[in-house]
């Protein structure tokens, strides 16, 4: 037997063995001529090799539709899953965000009346400031209360000395002796300046200050600073030192009422 016809054998059997009706086909057809019977061979060889070629085609499809099928499941289970989790994150943010207006709520409900006295307590701290007097000026060496009490003292010292022995304003500071007459006048000079005194303790300490200090000026340039300086040409004879206490506290008092009212 040649290598040719175990070539054959050989594919006849394996075609039998995958194929039995075409080895049976083959058999039955009895074909004695070598030619025919190689070409029916390979003829069933092809038909052989076509049909698992069909048979893989149909099978394909089919085992990528369940490839598409699986992967389709998967990225449906992946969507679900992530909206999911969306859903969750949502709800969660909800309930935190709740949970925080509430807290704000409750936390605005305890401070509005905390709010509401602090604003009212400012509200009448700025009114009463406002209402209230205005801060006293620097103090000094002493205040116009203690400045009319010592006016007033001294002027009132001289109105009684005026009413009750007015001979003696003329004998204590001139060297001359008082007749009736100057007596008279002297005397009635006093009522004057004891009403000066109860009418400037009558007033506010302002307008008492200012009126004993131009009283004060006005006193020393008509009494002793006149009859000093000779201003209208009397030529006093003036008794010293006796004369230094009135000259010097109309100095005094008129110094220090003005120190009060325009320093």
């Amino acid at each position: 037997m040649t290598t040719t016809d175990v070539a054959r054998s050989l594919a006849s059997l394996a075609v039998h063995r995958e194929r039995p009706d075409v080895g049976r086909s083959i058999d039955d057809s009895r074909i004695d001529d070598p030619r025919q019977r190689r070409f029916a061979l390979e003829s069933a060889a092809i038909r052989h090799n076509s049909t698992r070629e069909d048979l893989s085609s149909r099978d394909r499809p089919t085992t990528s539709i369940r490839l598409d099928s699986r992967m389709f499941a998967l990225r449906t289970t992946g969507l679900t899953v992530a909206r999911g989790a969306r859903a969750t994150k949502t709800s969660r943010r909800a309930v935190s965000t709740t949970i925080v207006n509430r807290a704000n709520y409750v936390n605005i409900a305890r401070l509005a009346p905390e709010t509401a006295t602090r604003t009212r307590t400012r509200e009448i701290a700025q009114i009463a400031a406002k209402k209230a007097a205005p801060p006293p000026p620097p103090s000094k060496l002493f205040t116009e209360a203690q400045y009319v009490n010592a006016a007033c003292l001294a002027f009132g010292v001289y109105a009684a000395q005026m009413l009750l022995v007015p001979a003696k304003m003329v004998s204590d500071h001139f060297h001359a002796s008082a007749d009736q007459l100057s007596q008279f006048w002297i005397r009635g000079g006093g009522v004057g300046w004891a009403a000066l005194v109860w009418a400037t303790r009558q007033l506010d300490v302002t307008t008492a200050t200012s009126l004993m200090m131009f009283t004060s000026f006005a006193a020393g340039v008509a009494y002793p600073w006149g009859a000093k300086l000779n201003l209208f040409k009397n030529n006093l004879s003036i008794k010293y030192p006796m004369h230094y206490v009135p000259e010097a506290l109309m100095a005094i008092l008129t110094l220090a009422g003005a120190y009060l009212v325009y320093l």
